[in-house]
């Protein structure tokens, strides 16, 4: 599944225990973590769905794609006599590479000349293949001739 900007990726839904008494929560985002960095890519709305404000590309985190996402629900108008009025909760979120690139040659080959008699010991040419994914060991390519 892919998700795009402003696309809800997921949902937070917290109970007021006393129900009808100060029960509008506001919901925010404390932080997302990766690697001891912060990243501002997830926005949070009233009601708690979670979507991403930006174009979020795996490529642009590196290799370590798990995120650790602190949320926030608050009461508004507590007076907090009895109850706390805000609550944390934590998550994990991993971007996950789809493939959406399609292999490129990079040659300035188009003629391959071989002897009628080629043994196939010897390497007779070069066709540069690559793949713009993030997990381009993964690719593999067929030459039939």
């Amino acid at each position: 599944m892919s998700f795009y900007q402003n696309d809800e990726i997921f949902a937070v839904d917290a109970i007021d225990g006393d129900f009808k008494i100060n029960d509008t929560i506001e919901y925010s985002i404390v932080s997302i973590v990766n690697d001891n960095s912060n990243y501002a890519f997830l926005d949070i709305d009233n009601n708690g769905s979670v979507s991403f404000n930006d174009t979020v590309l795996r490529k642009d985190y590196g290799a370590d794609n798990y995120f650790t996402v602190t949320l926030l629900a608050r009461e508004t108008n507590c007076s907090a006599l009895s109850e706390p009025c805000e609550k944390n909760t934590t998550t994990t979120l991993q971007i996950l590479d789809i493939n959406d690139n399609g292999p490129i040659i990079d040659s300035n080959m188009t003629y391959i000349n071989i002897t009628e008699n080629y043994s196939g010991t010897l390497p007779f040419g070069q066709i540069i293949i690559t793949d713009d994914d993030f997990d381009q060991d993964k690719c593999s390519f067929n030459l039939t001739m």
